[in-house]
């Protein structure tokens, strides 16, 4: 098996500068960490750690004397996790004392905040509660009513000034005039209590009228809808077929490279649960997103669990669920710990959302932020009045565009019941999650569950990997070493997972659920202890065993110091977050779930493809040849070993999809990229699972090197359609292998009674094969495929006359020992122009039934006949 390193140079791979460094770090803190950011990201140094603490530290205070407590609670913890890596960072011990000074404090407010919002959801006056004017008469919902204008000029602003910024001088100007006309309405509304919107108002009215003329008398150029409508292509990177420097496949037909068999594919893999999902387009983002009355899905309402249904007061818009005068925003602060999963049953989701926005917090690279529509100039998520979303998810091949709107269900006492953030006003993890639901949950929210991994391909396209911690090739030591590294240079997010091996007893013990979902939010090492921080998406209940809260014994003063972490506290309040050591961890969870940034590899290619049923043996048991295969050549012109990942994704188009087509990916090395026919030779053989995604990787060495890629499938019980992805660091090539080499003749038969006449181990009988005569008019090699459903034989004899017995003297060629199924031979070396006699056989006389032979001469003519 390969080398499972993800890079094997003695350094990093080339890193891009990063665009958020500071020019000119303050002298003390330009030491930089040892967690690295990842490709394309720039490096992390300790000023840029302070930076990003002390800037969460200011809104948190604004946010707590504004009274957003929600907020400010949100805020704090997000900076005494920042201020945790600046302490692990920080090698001054002054500094550090402070540092940890800070955090306390910080930490103790975010207690007493915790504590305050608890008691109000306890008297009933919680974030979740419907919202209700505070005195309920008419003149608050008159207030109400202009701050939703405001709120919809805002809105008509925002998209404006994108579509200025794009140049899109048509669009950009019909919103500057929604917008103007909205914020006149609100100017000329007189409705008492409402001065400051009208102040807001008045401000930018005159700016966007002064805009609008600009545009009106300007000579740049308005872009038409025809020339938009020819640009339509796929907006994202995951979508491409190509990236990097390789050169394209012989089998794409253009510049974005799909046949039309792959648009086939791709189209049929559109319709999911019986709802078009069509590919996300650069076009798409023009849609209209102002209505004059709220958006309502045209696809209906997303069905709800039997657990909602127990408790299900009604669907509310977030202006309904957001108190004390504030407004409902997409995302405040993109953070793990606002994340709060309820009755859904979506758990590795929730944690993958967790993951994605520590990265993102972490590395100030887009991941959750990015796939949410309408968005701003600078590419931030909007909350959008009227209620319609655009979400962008990574499904069978290409991103989709899944549409919904903002009604939330909501409990009968008045609690959210999706999904959703600790900061009521916030919008991001209700809508991404009701979009994921709407695709890869049938259009419900009782959804069957997933894996982490496959639910972070589908958010951003990052590579999925699974690791069984119960598996034979389980490697503790490499697993923590690649973990760690990846987590740290930002390579790849973490999530883990239990299964249902244990007694349910036992995992209340444990203070742990079976078949359930962590996000990893850190690893650290101490005095040889490897620890994890886990979050339960729940936010409660946590680890109850070694190193946990109830754990005093090993918490001594010194580890919790180094990790931040107070045992009495953490004891007082469980948030779902809690240290586990590695060691446990392997006990009683059964996977690490791993997914990687797909930017490491400087080169991808993507193809989209089917394995039939109809062709071949039905059981890959017995020839790989009518599999689906590709010609892999890669050049590496580094003195170390480069890598490739290659991944099959397959299409699913139903919840119901069957389970049992099992898939993998064998890789077969020094082919010179020829089809293969027999898997005992694969260098990586696959595993053969039902999973949706399945990933093979090869160390490339240096030099060129060729490989053949085979797609698998156990039992050939159905079609599927799938997607391969291949990621390299190296150049390299992909072209499809043809199934029928070139002059190759088919021809059909069978054994009769009279014809079976089985090996040459029965003299009197084996005349009796069927048999063929073969004139072959130049030197050439030969090729020899015989498939049955038996054990059988090719054997090619020199001579014209029918064959009763093989004599090594007149063998030209055979394919040796029978084989069940199918036999395949090459010769090695050119066989003479001459006259011969082929002859097909079972091992047993009398079994009787048909089969395909295939020959092939691939250096001269020939003609093949059936004898008499």
């Amino acid at each position: 098996m390969p080398n499972s390193r993800l890079l094997h140079h003695g350094g990093r791979h080339t890193k891009v500068a990063d665009p958020f460094a500071p020019s000119a770090p303050p002298a003390h803190a330009s030491r930089t960490l040892p967690s690295a950011p990842p490709s394309g990201g720039g490096r992390v140094t300790l000023a840029d750690l302070y930076r990003d603490a002390f800037a969460l530290i200011e809104r948190a205070v604004a946010a707590d004397a504004s009274g957003n407590l929600p907020s400010a609670l949100l805020l704090y913890v997000e900076a005494v996790s920042a201020f945790t890596l600046v302490l692990h960072a920080e090698t001054d011990a002054a500094k550090a004392a402070l540092v940890r000074d800070q955090l306390e404090e910080y930490t103790a407010h975010a207690e007493q905040l915790q504590a305050a919002l608890a008691a109000d959801e306890a008297d009933g006056d919680g974030a979740g509660a419907s919202r209700k004017s505070e005195s309920g008469d008419e003149a608050d919902a008159a207030v109400d009513a202009v701050r939703a204008r405001r709120e919809a000029a805002d809105f008509a602003l925002d998209m404006a000034l994108k579509h200025d910024e794009a140049g899109q001088n048509k669009k950009a100007l019909s919103l500057y005039l929604d917008a103007a006309e909205a914020y006149m309405a609100v100017v000329a509304s007189g409705v008492a209590g409402a001065e400051d919107e009208v102040a807001v108002a008045k401000t930018r009215v005159e700016a966007v009228i002064a805009r609008a003329e600009v545009i009106k008398k300007g000579k740049a150029p308005v872009a038409q809808p025809a020339t938009a409508l020819k640009s339509r292509r796929l907006s994202s990177a995951m979508s491409t077929r190509r990236s990097g420097t390789s050169k394209q496949s012989s089998s794409t037909s253009s510049s974005e490279g799909y046949t039309e068999l792959e648009k086939r594919i791709l189209s049929a893999s559109s319709v999911v649960n019986g709802r078009l999902f069509v590919p996300f387009l650069d076009y798409d983002l023009d849609d209209a997103f102002s209505f004059a009355q709220p958006f309502t899905d045209p696809d209906g309402l997303l069905t709800l669990s039997s657990k909602q249904q127990a408790v299900f007061a009604g669907w509310r818009r977030p202006r309904e669920l957001v108190r004390g005068g504030r407004r409902p925003t997409m995302i405040s602060l993109i953070s793990a710990f606002s994340i709060r999963q309820t009755v859904i049953t979506d758990c590795s989701f929730v944690s993958s959302l967790a993951v994605a926005a520590m990265y993102e917090r972490r590395f100030k690279k887009q991941l959750v932020t990015s796939c949410i529509f309408p968005q701003d100039v600078s590419g931030q998520p909007k909350y959008n009045p009227s209620g319609k979303y655009m979400v962008r998810l990574l499904y069978n091949g290409v991103p989709r565009k899944v549409v919904v709107d903002d009604l939330l269900p909501v409990s009968t006492s008045g609690q959210v019941m999706c999904s959703h953030s600790t900061d009521p006003s916030e919008l991001w993890v209700s809508i991404i999650e009701k979009a994921f639901l709407k695709l890869h949950g049938g259009g419900s929210y009782d959804f069957p569950g997933s894996n982490s991994t496959t639910d972070l391909h589908a958010l951003c396209g990052w590579i999925p990997e699974s690791v069984d911690m119960h598996g034979a090739e389980f490697d503790p030591a490499r697993t923590w070493e690649r973990m760690l590294s990846g987590l740290r240079f930002g390579d790849c997010v973490l999530t883990v997972a239990t299964d249902s091996s244990l007694p349910a007893a036992k995992y209340d013990e444990l203070g742990l659920v079976s078949s359930h979902a962590y996000a990893v939010l850190d690893l650290q090492e101490v005095d040889g202890v490897r620890f994890l921080l886990l979050k339960n998406p729940w936010a409660r209940l946590s680890w109850r065993g070694a190193y946990s809260r109830h754990d005093a014994k090993r918490w001594t003063p010194e580890l919790q110091q180094a990790l931040n972490y107070n045992v009495s506290k953490a004891l007082a309040h469980d948030n779902g977050v809690f240290w586990i050591d590695y060691d446990s961890l392997q006990q009683v969870y059964s996977r690490v779930h791993m997914s990687w940034n797909p930017d490491v590899f400087a080169h991808r290619y993507v193809l989209h493809d089917a394995l039939s049923n109809k062709i071949g043996p039905k059981s890959d048991r017995h020839t790989l040849g009518y599999n689906p295969q590709y010609a892999l050549q890669t050049v590496n012109k580094s003195k170390t070993p480069g890598s490739v990942w290659i991944l099959l994704s397959r299409h699913v188009t139903a919840l119901e999809e069957r389970s049992e087509d099992y898939l993998t990916v064998h890789v077969f090395e020094n082919t010179n990229g020829a089809r293969v026919y027999y898997g005992e030779r694969a260098v990586v053989r696959g595993t053969y699972i039902n999973a949706p995604h399945v990933l093979a990787r090869i160390d490339v060495p240096p030099g060129k090197a060729s490989y053949t890629l085979v797609v698998s499938q156990y039992e050939r019980l159905h079609p599927i359609n799938y997607t391969l992805t291949i990621y390299a660091t190296v150049p390299n090539r992909v072209t499809k292998i043809p199934l029928k080499l070139p002059g190759e003749k088919r021809l059909t038969g069978s054994w009769t009674a009279a014809s079976a006449g089985g090996s040459c181990n029965s003299p009197s009988t084996y005349g009796r094969n069927p048999q063929y005569r073969v004139r072959l008019s130049g030197p050439s090699r030969i090729v020899l495929k015989l498939e049955a459903e038996y054990a059988v034989n090719v054997s090619l004899v020199r001579g014209t006359e029918r064959v009763s017995v093989v004599y090594t003297s007149a063998l030209a060629l055979s394919t040796g020992s029978y084989r069940p199924g199918f036999a395949y031979i090459v010769s090695d070396e050119p066989i003479d122009a001459g006259d011969y006699v082929l002859v097909v056989s079972t091992f047993t006389p009398g079994q009787t039934g048909k089969f395909v032979l295939g020959v092939a001469a691939l250096d001269a003519p020939f003609d093949i006949s059936l004898m008499a």
